[in-house]
């Protein structure tokens, strides 16, 4: 019976890892794209490294690995990627303020 729980516990996080990996995968092209676009090749490198995270949660779902460490790895680089981008908006947010009257703000064009 414990086994059985174990393997339970188990399919269901697995389930959930691909589920998040997944919505993860949809936004690496979005940041790419930001990162291009506001020319931060920190954002760049750190959307890397979230790449990487996520094919070592699909993989390690799909080889039964361990998942926590793998998960904990794919939240830290999304932590990262969150502060870098508050600092990306906080500067462009500066920039908005710095600009004349007339002139039309970067920000006014951002999607954030």
């Amino acid at each position: 019976m414990h086994t059985r729980f174990k393997l339970r516990r188990y399919e269901v996080l697995a389930t959930r890892s691909l589920t998040l990996a997944d919505a993860a995968q949809l936004m690496v092209d979005e940041l790419m794209r930001l990162a291009r676009d506001h020319q931060s090749p920190h954002l760049i490198l750190i959307t890397e490294a979230y790449r990487g995270a996520i094919a070592d949660v699909q993989r390690g779902v799909r080889l039964g690995l361990d998942l926590p460490p793998l998960l904990f790895q794919l939240e830290a680089v999304g932590r990262d990627i969150a502060a870098e981008l508050n600092g990306l908006r906080q500067a462009l947010l500066d920039e908005a303020e710095e600009a004349p009257p007339d002139a039309t703000p970067a920000l006014a064009t951002s999607k954030f």
